[in-house]
């Protein structure tokens, strides 16, 4: 996006994520789409990675979409790693984890291959964390 005044709008947008997911559910949400549907009309941004995230983990939990919400997510890391949109590299990331990766995994769509590749130990204990955790001085 090369439009001065539209990369003004979805940085005010941006902006705006994190008091309205605080605030008001359906705001947030309001935001989300229509940062996503400005950034597919005019163009992407910074802001455009972090709407692709949110928008993935709202296409699971509202539509139901899992594999969709997950294109979205990744839409957003592409975004971030290959298309040097990495302003909001962190929160994206976030983001991602949050509303895509872990909601998708819950859900049972992850692939075979993915949960295959884990060893079934891999989890600690009850125990094992709170040492894991401990100071080592």
């Amino acid at each position: 996006m090369s439009d001065p005044d539209r990369r003004a709008t979805m940085d005010v947008l941006t902006v705006l994520t994190t008091p309205a997911l605080f605030t008001n559910l359906n705001f947030f949400r309001l935001v989300v789409f229509r940062m996503a549907a400005f950034s597919l009309e005019h163009g992407n941004t910074d802001g455009s990675c972090l709407a692709y995230e949110w928008l993935g983990g709202h296409s699971r939990q509202v539509f139901r979409k899992y594999q969709a919400g997950l294109r979205f997510g990744e839409l957003g890391l592409d975004l971030v790693e290959n298309r040097g949109l990495g302003r909001l590299r962190a929160r994206v990331y976030l983001a991602f984890a949050v509303a895509c990766r872990l909601m998708v995994a819950a859900s049972g769509q992850i692939d075979a291959g993915a949960k295959a590749a884990e060893p079934a130990d891999s989890r600690p204990g009850p125990g094992e964390l709170a040492e894991a955790q401990a100071p080592a001085w």
